[in-house]
């Protein structure tokens, strides 16, 4: 009863609202401050919240830092709020925890003018809690003002809901929006004596003969300077004899409290690039803090694994997928195709989703792919599953194709790919078979496995009119976010069997399919490919496979023999150039052929495209790379 009388007492006279949201600005907020700031957002500013009078963030101290130990204190120097628009007054509140919900007295409050975006309210005096919600009074509207929010999983973030007769704090996450609010605390964990390893990272460009160097962040959480410390780093590879171990000695004491920083301004940092081993595979790069003896340290807090990966197959298809509502539409599509336009582009896909099923050209398998991701706003981009542009904003265009030109220089581990249709009746059965000729991955425990934290998709997109142009819209979901059962290791080919029903699609209408490995969680994309796809009359009981092609080795090296296998029982097969420049032509007369390595006048990339005899309109392209 206690604890409703305070829910009464803090909520009285608020008016009934419900919350929603719009794209942010997508700047990332600077993390300019000395002391520890601890915050459950990701510092960008992706969603602009508005319906509620009251927003809090609900921070579990004890279990922040040592998830496996309690008691833990955190002393808050300042608080630090990220508001998208100026010129309001805000009142910020600190409450202590009652089993899970805030609770009076208040234990401090502060009113203040939000005169900059980045806005810090310091503490007349420190304040040592546990556990606290920070509580921030602010009118939000449609038209705004708004609080920010990252994206995330919304378990910290609340707002307050009036929609019942007693008022309550609503968590972000049940109210469905994946997103945390900007609103952290700026100072350090109380009678913490331990170092913590907070980054590791590889600096460069990541791959086969290519030189990185180690770049990393230690933190200080004691009060006392920290010196004679080293770190131990090593990069692993599925063989061992490649294998690359530094240690780096902290030349320098660590001040209390504070951040140490290894990167380019540090003398030595030269001394320790590393080199890429030539072949195509996983690593591991583990850093592990070794402190000085005396140190009280928490182990795991010492060490990060990261995984790489140097891929070198090129990717048939760069995937970028457009999440809007039919009237935005206009807009992205033309500035999207006009970035294109340019001719190294000519790989990059756009396929279109419209979640939202007022509009005409929606669909449930669009709001399925919507919600898999975990978005809450549109318009939204997608470039290669992990390179997002959220809302339109004026400098859309450019954005777009910055982002375009980093996605096409992405590679994959799958060397090549093949589909076989079959139709009896109105059902297809679809045959994709993968193939890893190259890249090796860890075998065995205790090391990330991408192919089994990977799914698949199969998507059938159709040819559709958007704002005067042809484009090709999700229409249904062949395969959606299966699971690999086995891995893909060099020399393994995965085989998958799906079945689609033809019935209600017309046969006059323009398909394709589109299928491709992706990341589990809504991640990157690791392998996409496409091929046209022929929905037969009603009464056809069979159609021909479109033609395939399967090249391997690739890359092919020195003097070895270009398997190919075309995927139909004969073709033309045509190889280009990069220039476009017709280089070799022949006649296929079995599924299966050889070619000499001599075709190719010298090192490059090359396509090389088949074209079914039986059926010249079904033709299939890939990219090869030769090295002399």
């Amino acid at each position: 009863m206690k604890r409703v009388l305070t829910l009464l007492m803090l909520f009285a006279l608020v008016p009934l609202m419900a919350i929603d949201c719009l794209p942010g600005s997508g700047r990332s907020i600077e993390q300019n401050t000395r002391d520890y700031h601890l915050a459950y957002h990701n510092h960008m500013d992706d969603y602009h919240f508005y319906g509620s009078n009251s927003w809090a963030v609900r921070f579990d101290f004890a279990n922040y830092y040592y998830p496996n130990l309690q008691d833990l204190s955190f002393t808050i120097n300042s608080l630090r709020l990220w508001f998208p628009q100026t010129g309001d007054s805000v009142r910020v509140r600190l409450l202590s925890d009652e089993e899970g919900l805030p609770a009076l007295p208040e234990i401090a409050s502060y009113s203040v003018l939000v005169d900059t975006n980045d806005l810090t309210i310091p503490l007349s005096e420190p304040i040592t809690l546990q556990c606290m919600w920070m509580i921030v009074d602010y009118n939000t509207f449609f038209n705004g003002p708004y609080v920010s929010a990252s994206s995330g999983d919304g378990s910290h973030s609340y707002y307050l809901n009036t929609s019942m007769e007693t008022p309550f704090f609503q968590n972000l996450a049940h109210a469905g929006y994946n997103a945390e609010l900007l609103f952290g605390v700026v100072g350090e964990f109380a009678m913490v004596s331990d170092l913590r390893l907070v980054s590791l990272d590889l600096v460069g460009e990541y791959g086969p003969d290519k030189t990185v160097y180690p770049s990393f962040v230690i933190h200080n959480h004691s009060e006392q300077p920290v010196s004679g410390l080293s770190i131990n780093l090593n990069l692993t590879f599925p063989q061992a004899e490649d294998n690359i171990s530094q240690t780096i000695n902290i030349g320098q004491s660590i001040p209390p409290q504070a951040d140490f920083v290894w990167d380019e301004q540090q003398p030595g940092y030269s001394d320790y690039g590393i080199t890429i081993p030539r072949d195509p595979m996983q690593a591991r790069f583990r850093g592990t803090i070794i402190p000085p003896a005396d140190t009280d340290n928490y182990a795991p807090n010492n060490t990060i694994d990261k995984y790489y990966y140097s891929f070198i197959e090129e990717m048939p298809v760069h995937m970028v997928e457009n999440f809007f509502r039919s009237s935005n539409a206009a807009s992205i599509l033309h500035q999207e195709a006009a970035a294109i336009a340019d001719g190294h582009l000519e790989d990059v896909h756009l396929l279109n989703y419209l979640p939202v099923l007022a509009d005409t050209l929606s669909s449930t398998a669009a709001l399925n792919h919507f919600s898999w991701y975990g978005f809450n706003t549109l318009p939204r981009v997608v470039l290669g599953g992990e390179g997002c542009i959220i809302g339109l904003r004026h400098d859309f265009r450019d954005n777009f194709a910055a982002k375009c030109d980093s996605l096409t220089l992405k590679r994959s581990f799958i060397s090549s790919s093949r589909l076989d249709v079959e139709t009896e009746a109105e059902t297809m059965t679809l045959g994709f078979g993968l193939v890893n000729d190259n890249t090796q991955f860890f075998s065995g425990g205790g090391n990330y496995d991408l192919v089994r934290n990977s799914v698949f998709f199969a998507g059938l997109f159709k040819e559709v009119n958007l704002s005067g142009q042809q484009f090709w819209n999700l229409e249904k979901w062949v395969v959606r976010a299966q699971p690999f059962e086995d891995g893909i290791n060099m020399g393994d080919r995965q085989d998958i069997i799906a079945e689609m029903s033809t019935l209600g699609l017309d046969p006059g209408d323009n398909f394709r399919l589109y299928y491709w490995i992706q990341e589990r969680r809504g991640g990157s994309i690791y392998y996409a490919n496409m091929t046209d796809l022929e929905i037969p009359m009603s009464n056809d009981d069979y159609v021909q496979a479109p033609a395939t092609l399967s090249l391997s080795p690739n890359p092919l090296k020195g003097n070895r023999a270009l398997k190919v296998d075309i995927g139909t029982d004969s073709g033309i097969l045509k190889i280009y150039n990069i220039r476009g420049q017709l280089i070799h032509s022949q006649t296929i007369s079995s599924q299966k052929a050889q070619l000499d390595a001599g075709i190719f006048p010298q090192s490059g990339v090359y396509l090389v495209s088949i074209q079914s005899l039986q059926d010249k309109t079904r033709k299939h392209t890939a990219k090869i790379s030769i090295i002399k």
